[in-house]
């Protein structure tokens, strides 16, 4: 056989073997993948702090230890829009606030979800507005200051004028904790089970 063509069928044969073993050493192509889905956006907690205004808890003190206060104010200032006050165990929270106006009937307060209107039940004339300073009554089991113990802020409107009232960071929210807790009524004991009374021994 002519030397030329054995050179050229061993060419072509080790070419056609170096295609195949570079068929082999290829990686697939990597399948697209699918961008990742976004983010739920968080709810936000509920309104902002507002500087210089935070909740506070009053007493009890030895002179009354069983009146205890919670306030939305600036410190050492009569600046309070919003102050809850109780009796230790009573189960009722008086809310009072000093609405610069004359004949408003009904306080709203809202947190969360819950939200409700409260009849004024007291009113005296404001020395620093000159409106009046409005009462409300309320049981501590209600669901918006539930919800307002729990989140750390309330909404209070009156007469149309809202304004939102929320807890800096820190121990603004352990003093609504304490003060609620003070608020609340003990627990009622448990009935005596049926033959487990005790008896004075007879006499002898």
């Amino acid at each position: 056989m002519d030397r030329t063509l054995v050179v050229l069928i061993a060419g072509l044969a080790l070419a056609a073997c170096g295609g195949e073993e570079a068929k082999e050493d290829a990686a697939p192509p990597e399948a697209p993948t699918a961008p990742p889905a976004p983010a739920a956006p968080e709810a936000p907690p509920g309104p902002a702090p507002v500087e210089g205004y935070d909740w506070a808890m009053h007493g009890p003190v030895a002179e009354d230890p069983t009146a205890a206060y919670l306030s939305y104010a600036v410190p050492e200032t009569d600046d309070v829009p919003l102050m809850f006050e109780c009796r230790q165990g009573s189960g009722t929270v008086s809310a009072s606030t000093d609405s610069g106006l004359t004949g408003v009937d009904a306080v709203i307060l809202r947190s969360g979800e819950a939200q409700a209107m409260y009849l004024v039940a007291r009113r005296v004339p404001s020395e620093l507005s000159g409106g009046e300073l409005l009462t409300i009554d309320i049981p501590t089991s209600d669901a918006t200051l539930q919800a307002f113990r729990a989140a750390g802020w309330i909404n209070m409107s009156v007469a149309g004028v809202a304004r939102d009232l929320a807890a800096h960071p820190g121990s603004a929210g352990a003093a609504i904790e304490r003060f609620f807790s003070f608020c609340a009524p003990a627990p009622a004991p448990s009935p005596e089970t049926p033959g487990e009374t005790a008896t004075a021994p007879a006499a002898g």
